[in-house]
């Protein structure tokens, strides 16, 4: 989950989804649909009108969320296994992670 520009973000992995939440709860949630990008995200943060997302695949992207049916890809990369954990701070993504195995 993360909070900016005025709505909350959480992620669907049941709809390899962000929900886009009015921090006002006036107004419907928007799903902004990920599945064409990397399958079920994990993460999500914040960035100046963006939205960095972490997924179990280990990738990370950055997004515009402007047009939630198909959003803009804007960078993405892979870091490893599940990016389970985002956080940006002055244009540093930092992201943590773990195994994708059962142990």
């Amino acid at each position: 989950m993360a909070v900016g520009g005025g709505n909350v973000w959480v992620t669907d992995d049941s709809g390899d989804a962000v929900q886009r939440i009015p921090e006002d709860l006036g107004s419907a949630p928007t799903a902004i649909s990920l599945g064409q990008i990397e399958g079920p995200p994990s993460a999500v943060a914040y960035d100046e009108g963006a939205i960095v997302v972490g997924f179990r695949s280990g990738a990370v992207a950055k997004i515009n969320p402007s047009n939630p049916s198909s959003p803009t890809v804007i960078w993405t990369r892979q870091v490893g296994n599940n990016a389970s954990s985002i956080a940006v701070d002055r244009d540093v993504v930092w992201v943590a992670g773990g195994s994708l195995s059962n142990l």
